[in-house]
């Protein structure tokens, strides 16, 4: 460091060109590196799916789920496993812990699948693994309304157009529909006419598949070439398919005589609809260290252009995270602009410089720079959590330079004015190299000890520790080059500092508190008890609550109802709601989609779910009304609690368990408790049909073709497919469905197995049940989840049956929040102890702590702010800080009042702008407010306690 110093005394104007070239390359950096909301997230969770069809829940829960869980749980670092068993498929959610490799785990995963054909059933498809999508950041929801033709016709487009040229991107991930439908051919057989001519629906479907093909006939030689033929056979129009020729047991028949084509959407799994209209939703996911605002900017341009190709659709963005990523940006920057400016005033004021000033705050924009190039290069982005560690320690950046040009203005006589200065500035060397690696050791364990708090804030300890380590660097390099090339006449006639009415009030309480032996050790032990007891009543939190600008609410419809009822239901729904004043928009959404596995392996995917997401200027008056109108119209709803983005990103359920190891004694205890609002809560009817053995056995009619007999019949049979313009549209023969779909029909229907038609009530009989279809288990026992909104107002008894998820991972936090803090403290004496040589000297800087600990616990009380994720971060921090000001009164004497004093004056002033934040637009404002009260309340004890710890040492 001396030859540092030496060197840039020597070589001012070489030093400010090397300081200007990283300038560039700082500024160079901001144009390449990523931005995005929150850091990487890594891929934690697995989702094993197993398809074992015509088992029921119960079946698939003992012969598949269990199994597979039992097998599955040997996998190392395993957090939680979670299963879904429903009929024909089961769904096995793992968790895994936050330091264990996805990429390994989902390799010995399959292994261990591979080998689960020897316990599972010999019929059952070998189940299949993925890692879970969730990981990847959703850019921008699109909502397409068409104005005028079909949804079906709009589906098309999306698909084939839209959907294709937004993956056509570098920066899109993949991209989920929801709410589309497709057209469908449907032929539409007379049930008595088939049954007469002794035609079931797959020999009607069969002949189609034979007639609507394009036939190979071999090749011809014309002299030395060969000439491919064929024949034509393929549909033209619907004449064509009503013209096909059956085989029956009287003779040749015409299609036509015995069916109907119709063109028509197939039936729906799922809706959308926004403000009463169906719609077309796409998500487009952005890739990982991918820009979500490029890809934001892209989107809309298409989307722009889009609109004025096609007038005949809509385009809405309902949703897009690069405005939410600029806008809070945009409030870091105008935060950390207001904390600069405030910070410069104050230097201002007690340099009475403009130049000093200036030369000084130029390591803020410098530092920043050199952090954006740091990130850079480590392959990380700018987000909310490393822009914030850039602007929480604006104010320690100029430390050093603070006390590097106050040793300048007390040295400042002399004849060689470059030797003063050379001095000066190793007269602090010391100090300053201390506070910085006090300050930046802090933040070493978060780059071992994982977790939530890992997870999150790396990205926050490199900008921390690399604007630190630009404002040691530019203390001794830059700003002595900057005191002799533009600061000697400023210099010279500065005057040191003097705070006279602190000083006399200081000395006063010195008189009386020196005397005291222990002084120093009781009221750190105070500090630390007072601070426990005030953790006490602050409110516990994850992560704090963000400004709702929309809420949501869930709607239960009765299992089983159909699905279209539901969609109409909701549409009278989201008009009425339209009606209401203060809100914007109503954006509904029901059903399930088959592609998506993260929502089909949810135990809350109940296709009878309706979601309805309201925006509003008014929250709280919206949410009163819209409950007041479905409390009116008898709907079983619940307020959806809106999850932050660190909770939504990293999965960090809200919600409790209700657990037990028999799953009808816990659906019965569920019921009494809580009603039907729980889930998974699907109790569905179902008809078995119980088969007259001898009587199938006779006939020759084995149970599966029974089976495929019955569901083509209730269902449908497909045939191959008819293109249109291209555009391959799905045929389907099937009868009328209201001839089968009364419950006192079913033993009126015909069914022709050979060439006879029987009726399925001489086959055998329906039974009637009701069972679960839905079955959840997590760790190996039965589990019924109760939203947060329910928990919350259940009796005391009720509660403690429950388990909370939340409160796990609150546990888990401060677990980690503990270990992190007493392994920072463990640091720091080592650190201290190898700066001053000694063992005892350490214990005393480390007194600083308990008051900061105390100061920043009391402000959070104060300002009804919560203890969450990041104030242990503002803990990490304070501590660092507050043994820094011990450090620089111990190697004064003492005398260095009034550098502590401005030092965590310029700090408390950057932080002032992000720790106020009325409407809760900084999601860093409680770990501003920490450190800043902490800071504060921590420097005012320290004046006190470092002089009694240095009247005791000398002693």
């Amino acid at each position: 460091m001396k030859n540092l110093i030496s060197f840039s005394v020597k070589h001012p104007v070489s030093v400010l060109m090397y300081f200007c070239l990283a300038t560039l390359l700082g500024l160079v950096s901001l144009f390449l590196i990523n931005v995005d909301y929150l850091p990487d997230a890594k891929d934690r969770f697995l989702i094993v799916n197993a398809n074992y069809q015509g088992a029921k829940a119960k079946e698939i829960r003992r012969l598949i789920s269990i199994p597979l869980e039992e097998n599955l749980s040997s996998l190392k670092g395993i957090k939680n496993i979670e299963s879904l068993s429903c009929d024909g498929r089961s769904w096995i959610k793992i968790e895994l812990k936050w330091n264990v490799d996805a990429d390994k785990t989902l390799l010995d995963t399959k292994a261990l699948l591979d080998a689960a054909v020897d316990f599972l059933p010999r019929d059952c498809p070998k189940p299949s693994v993925q890692k879970a999508q969730e990981s990847d950041d959703k850019a921008v929801k699109i909502l397409v309304i068409p104005k005028e033709e079909s949804l079906s016709n709009a589906s098309a487009f999306i698909n084939d157009e839209l959907k294709r040229k937004i993956l056509s991107f570098d920066d899109t991930a993949y991209v989920k529909t929801f709410g589309l439908t497709d057209p469908e051919i449907k032929v539409i057989v007379d049930s008595k006419l088939s049954s007469y001519y002794g035609l079931s629906l797959e020999d009607i479907a069969q002949t189609l598949t034979f007639s609507n093909f394009d036939y190979p006939a071999g090749t011809v030689q014309d002299g030395e070439n060969d000439i491919l033929l064929k024949t034509e056979g393929s549909f033209k129009n619907f004449t064509d398919i009503l013209e096909t020729n059956l085989k029956t047991n009287e003779g040749p028949l015409k299609l036509k005589h015995l069916a109907s084509v119709t063109k028509s959407d197939k039936d729906i799994d799922a809706f959308c609809l926004y403000n009463g209209k169906a719609c077309g939703e796409l998500l487009v996911f952005c890739k990982k260290k991918h820009n979500p605002i490029k890809l934001s900017n892209k989107i809309k341009a298409i989307l722009k252009e889009m609109a004025e190709e096609k007038s005949n659709y809509e385009f809405i963005l309902e949703s897009d995270s690069a405005a939410e990523i600029k806008s809070a940006m945009r409030n870091l920057i105008l935060n950390a602009v207001l904390g600069c400016l405030i910070a410069f005033l104050l230097l201002l004021g007690f340099f009475k410089s403009i130049k000093i000033a200036l030369s000084i705050a130029a390591v803020i924009p410098s530092s920043l720079l050199f952090t954006s190039l740091v990130l850079l290069s480590l392959n990380k982005t700018l987000n909310i959590i490393s822009i914030s560690g850039m602007t929480i320690c604006l104010g320690m950046i100029i430390d050093n330079s603070i006390v590097a040009i106050e040793s300048a203005i007390e040295n400042k006589n002399g004849k060689d004015f470059s030797k003063k200065i050379e001095e000066a500035f190793l007269s602090v060397k010391l100090s300053n190299t201390a506070s910085t690696i006090t300050s930046a050791i802090v933040f070493v364990p978060l780059f071992f000890i994982g977790g939530i708090i890992g997870e999150l804030f790396i990205d926050l300890a490199i900008s921390v520790m690399s604007g630190l380590f630009l404002s040691l660097v530019y203390s001794f390099t830059v700003l002595p080059a900057l005191c002799l090339l533009f600061l000697e006449k400023e210099l010279k006639a500065a005057e040191p500092f003097g705070f006279s009415w602190i000083e006399s009030k200081r000395k006063k309480i010195l008189k009386i508190t020196n005397p005291i032996k222990g002084l120093c050790p009781a009221l750190a032990a105070f500090f630390l008890l007072a601070a426990t007891l005030v953790c006490f009543p602050i409110r516990k939190e994850l992560q704090p609550s963000a400004r709702e600008s929309y809420f949501c609410e869930k709607i239960n419809f009765p299992c089983g109802t159909n699905i279209n009822l539901i969609k109409s239901k909701a549409a009278a729904l989201s008009l009425r709601l339209r009606e209401i004043q203060e809100i914007k928009s109503v954006l509904v959404w029901g059903g399930k989609h088959k592609d998506d596995m993260g929502f089909n392996s949810s135990p809350d995917s109940k296709k009878e779910c309706v979601f309805i997401k309201v925006s509003s200027a008014k929250i709280s008056k919206s949410k009163k009304d819209v409950k007041k109108t479905l409390d009116s119209l008898l709907l079983e709803h619940s307020l959806q609690e809106k999850k932050d983005l660190i909770s939504e990103r990293l999965e960090i359920s809200d919600e409790y368990l209700l657990t037990g190891q028999d799953d009808d004694a816990l659906l019965n205890e569920a019921k009494e408790l809580f009603g039907n609002n729980f889930f998974p809560c699907e109790i569905s009817e179902q008809r078995t049909f119980i088969a007259n053995k001898e009587l199938m056995d006779k006939l020759k009619i084995s149970p599966y073709v029974l089976s495929k007999t019955l569901k083509n019949s209730f269902n449908g049979s497909p045939a191959s497919s008819y293109f249109e313009n291209g555009k391959e549209i799905p045929i389907t023969v099937q009868f009328e469905k209201k001839e089968y779909s009364a419950e006192d029909k079913l033993d009126s229907l015909k069914i022709v197995l050979g060439q006879d038609p029987i009726h399925l009530s001489t086959l055998g009989r329906w039974k009637s049940q009701s069972q679960e279809s839905l079955l959840f288990r997590r760790n190996g026992k039965d589990a019924k989840i109760v939203g947060k909104a329910i928990a919350k107002k259940a009796a005391k008894p009720i509660k403690k049956r429950l388990l909370s998820m939340q409160d796990e991972n609150l546990k888990a936090l401060l677990l980690d929040g503990i270990f992190l803090l007493v392994l920072v403290l463990a640091l720091l004496y080592c650190i201290l102890g190898a700066e001053t040589e000694s063992l005892c000297l350490p214990l005393y800087y480390l007194t600083a702590v308990p008051p900061s600990f105390f100061g920043a616990a009391f402000t959070l009380l104060i300002f009804g702010s919560s203890l969450n994720i990041n104030t242990i971060v503002a803990f990490m921090l304070l501590f660092g800080t507050s043994v820094n000001n011990s450090i620089i009164l111990h190697e004064s004497g003492g005398k260095k009042t009034s550098t502590v004093f401005i030092t965590s004056a310029t700090s408390i002033a950057c932080l002032l702008p992000f720790a106020f934040d009325p409407f809760r637009l900084n999601p860093q404002s409680s770990l501003s407010l920490a450190v800043a009260g902490g800071l504060a309340f921590s420097t005012a004890a320290v004046l006190i306690m470092t002089p009694n710890i240095l009247h005791w040492s000398e002693k």
